[in-house]
């Protein structure tokens, strides 16, 4: 899909996009074999083709930085085939406070396995498994996670481009929090962890300080089906997000086209 989108170049919105497709360009390559000629100011014209080349070479090159600033964050979804090898999801339990030091538990699936960090364990090994990624995974992170995780590790910049689930979802028609709607999805708990919820993830914790291993070992698993449930999610949401975004865009060009004539 990256390679389909131009919203990322300064100067073109949706209705742009959506007129370049139609113009025949429908990816970065075509572009350029055509240059078609939308209807932009001539200085914004004369600098698109220069900007879709750099865009190609920016992604030869790996540079999900130069994507995660100019893509509308609520687009970053559109890099997840191009940069999906160097994913991460996240999730995080905390204390219950906001504080640099709430941060309790981490769990981050690469795509390949699941990883945990733990405070007073190997928490401050964070850093050297997110520094890795290209494209970060949250539900309701922009919110959350990932601000508690700057405070955390003020020096972890976590400017990759970033998939938040809740929003991603919201805009598919679906409410509420991460439990809802996996059960909405058909995705199940494991019998541990059914019906937990943040606060009871506040209360294991507290268990496990009071010397309840237990209970470290429940709010682990809790924070593990957080994370891995969050694939099938992305993978839902990505579908369904590109179908909405291109098919229903292409098959109107399409039609307009053969309105046209041409």
């Amino acid at each position: 899909m990256l390679t389909q989108t131009f919203i990322h170049i300064q100067g073109i919105g949706y209705a742009t996009e959506r007129r370049l497709w139609e113009l025949g360009a429908r990816t970065w390559e075509a572009f350029l074999a055509i240059r078609p000629q939308p209807r932009l100011p001539l200085s914004r014209a004369e600098d698109l083709p220069a900007a879709v080349a750099a865009s190609l070479e920016r992604l030869a090159a790996g540079d999900h930085r130069f994507f995660a600033r100019r893509l509308p964050s609520r687009d970053h979804w559109r890099a997840l085939p191009e940069f999906g090898e160097r994913i991460l999801f996240l999730d995080i339990e905390t204390d219950g406070g906001t504080e640099i030091d709430s941060v309790t538990v981490i769990g981050a699936h690469d795509g390949r396995q699941l990883h945990q960090f733990v405070r007073g364990q190997n928490l401050l090994d964070f850093p050297d498994l997110a520094d890795q990624a290209q494209l970060l995974v949250t539900f309701f992170g922009s919110g959350f996670d990932l601000p508690l995780l700057r405070r955390a590790f003020p020096r972890l910049p976590l400017d990759q481009l970033h998939v938040d689930l809740c929003y991603a979802l919201r805009r598919l028609g679906h409410r509420g929090g991460l439990k809802a709607i996996e059960r909405e999805i058909g995705l199940a708990r494991s019998a541990d962890t059914a019906g937990l919820n943040g606060w009871d993830a506040v209360r294991l914790w507290q268990e496990y300080r009071w010397g309840r291993e237990d209970s470290l070992t429940t709010l682990r698993r809790y924070n593990a089906e957080d994370v891995e449930n969050m694939r099938p999610l992305l993978a839902y949401a990505y579908e369904r997000l590109r179908a909405r975004a291109l098919g229903e865009a292409w098959e109107e060009c399409d039609i307009r086209n053969a309105e046209r004539g041409m």
